[in-house]
């Protein structure tokens, strides 16, 4: 059995709902979007902040691209996960090939797909795995307005659905407890700001 650390879930149901969001005019326009890569993009030094409201109160969550590392000859890229005001770090090892945005548990020596950026229909033997909903969408976070974004979704009724920013990663997401909205990111040396 293995267990995975809350800190661990979060930023994989983040990352998830990251990509849930998209827009779909057909199944042809929804299989160009891209690769993965586009949606969610992983280089050393790449970083988002978010107001994560669960509820009871509201949360500065920073997740960060801290460095790369090399499991069973893949190179992955090493991400972590704080909220403001705690000394916990959580640290997941992610990666993009093709449509797919990958998690890897180390405990179990598995790959996980989060989403499949490819993929315009839930899977109806993965449920968790995350799909293209739409795409094409304007998605207006704050003062700031966002192009071509997605809406990535999974099988589960409760699950986590997130909107991704081409260029930027995931912009704002939503669940059943609670949602959470980009308030500035570090992407490729350049600063942005939506508060």
């Amino acid at each position: 059995m293995f267990s995975i650390k809350p800190l661990q879930l979060v930023l994989a149901l983040s990352i998830l709902s990251i990509v849930i969001v998209a827009c779909s005019a057909s199944k042809e326009n929804a299989r160009a979007i891209g690769k993965a890569e586009l949606y969610m993009p992983l280089a050393v030094g790449n970083q988002w902040s978010y107001d994560f409201d669960a509820g009871d109160e509201v949360l500065k969550q920073h997740i960060k691209v801290v460095g790369k590392t090399e499991q069973h000859g893949t190179e992955w890229f090493q991400v972590e996960a704080t909220f403001e005001g705690t000394s916990n770090t959580d640290t997941s090892l992610m990666r993009t090939l093709g449509n797919l945005l990958i998690l890897y548990l180390e405990r179990q020596y598995e790959e996980i797909i989060l989403i499949d950026f490819g993929r315009t229909e839930v899977d109806s033997v993965e449920l968790s795995l995350g799909y293209v909903r739409q795409q094409d969408q304007a998605v207006e976070v704050g003062m700031h307005t966002f192009q071509e974004c997605v809406v990535v979704a999974s099988g589960h009724v409760d699950a986590e659905v997130g909107t991704y920013a081409r260029g930027i990663g995931l912009i704002e997401s939503w669940w059943f407890r609670g949602k959470k909205q980009i308030t500035s990111a570090h992407i490729d040396g350049k600063e942005f700001t939506y508060e």
